[in-house]
C-alpha cells in the first residue's frame, strides 16, 4: 500500500474513463470517505450528490462553458456543496472534502478530476451554480463548489517527481 505522499505523487487528474461501472461497495466507500472529511468546528457543512444517471452526468458536463465536457465520460459524478447557514467557511470545508475524496478514489484505483463550479458559467450570464441547483433540486442556502468526475482510468500519467515540483513556492521562516 502506498503511503500518503506516494499517493499524492501518483494521483493525477484523469479526464478519460472506461465504461465499466463502479461497484456498490466502491460507491459506499467513497460516501464514507466524504462523511469522514474534516470540517471547521466539526459543523459538517458539506453536502454531496452522487450521480450515476448518464443523462444527468451529461447535463452536468454542460454546466459551464469551458472545462467540464469530460465529465460526460465519467461513470460517477460527485457534486460537492456547502451549507451556507452552517458556516462562513463552507468553501474551505467543501474543498477539503474534494481533496479527501480524490485521495480515497486514487487509493481504490479510480481516476478523478475536479471541476470548479463556484464563480463559473457562461458568457451569456448563466451561472454554473444556477444550472446545477436547478438540475439537482438543491435547496436554498446550499451552494455548489465543484463536481468530481470519477471512473476507472482510461489514461495514465507519470507521477510527480521532486525535480518537477515548483520548490520556489516554498518559503522558510519568512516570505
Amino acid at each position: 500500500m502506498e503511503n500518503i505522499i506516494e499517493m499524492m505523487a501518483a494521483r493525477r487528474s484523469c479526464r478519460k474513463y472506461t465504461s465499466e461501472p463502479l461497484t456498490a461497495e466502491e460507491i459506499k466507500d467513497l460516501k464514507r470517505a466524504a462523511l469522514m472529511s474534516p470540517t471547521s468546528k466539526n459543523c459538517h457543512s458539506w453536502e454531496y450528490v452522487f450521480v450515476e444517471d448518464k443523462e444527468v452526468i451529461e447535463k452536468l458536463s454542460k454546466s459551464k462553458e469551458h472545462g467540464a465536457s469530460f465529465v460526460s465520460g465519467a461513470t460517477l459524478a460527485i457534486v460537492i456543496f456547502g451549507n451556507t447557514s452552517k458556516t462562513d467557511v463552507w468553501v474551505e470545508d467543501a474543498a477539503i472534502a474534494s481533496a479527501m475524496l480524490m485521495i480515497e478514489a486514487h487509493s481504490m484505483g479510480l481516476g478523478t478530476c475536479y471541476v470548479q463550479l463556484k464563480g463559473r458559467g457562461y458568457s451569456d450570464g448563466r451561472t454554473a451554480k444556477d444550472i446545477v441547483k436547478e438540475l439537482l433540486n438543491v435547496p436554498e442556502g446550499v451552494e455548489p463548489l465543484c463536481i468530481l468526475a470519477v471512473g476507472r482510468p482510461d489514461e495514465s500519467h507519470r507521477p510527480y517527481t521532486d525535480d518537477r515540483l515548483e520548490w520556489g513556492h516554498i518559503h522558510d521562516e519568512r516570505f
